[in-house]
């Protein structure tokens, strides 16, 4: 028997996450050319999770609007009971140096409330 590649009702592939996904700038500096398998996730805001760990992380997947009618790609990572979320660049500019906005991934850690800086 063949199963099926996509749930039922939402028409969403298994394997991997839609094109808009991975084109964005974003997923190529967090996975460059890795296949990321994804599968359908209820987290809140999230419409995709990682199938396996990237390196060593629970991964989860999410677009959101901004004012501009671009789409923040949303990531989320836990590791050890932390969780992580991208911050998009465009949001610090003019907060800090440029050094510390061109050049890292910023993360908020959700369990200390801290903003870390990530080097590429």
């Amino acid at each position: 028997m063949d199963f099926p590649t996509e749930i039922r009702g939402r028409s969403v592939p298994l394997s991997r996450p839609p094109r808009e996904y991975e084109d964005h700038p974003m997923w190529r500096v967090l996975f460059g050319r890795t296949a990321v398998e994804v599968m359908p996730t209820s987290a809140t805001a999230m419409q995709f999770s990682a199938k396996r760990q990237y390196k060593g992380y629970e991964v989860r997947f999410g677009r959101k609007a901004t004012s501009f009618g671009d789409l923040d790609l949303l990531v989320q990572a836990s590791y050890s009971n932390i969780d992580y979320e991208t911050i998009p660049s465009r949001l610090l500019q003019g907060v800090f140096l440029d050094h510390f906005i061109n050049d890292v991934v910023h993360w908020y850690n959700h369990m200390n409330d801290t903003l870390e800086f990530r080097p590429i």
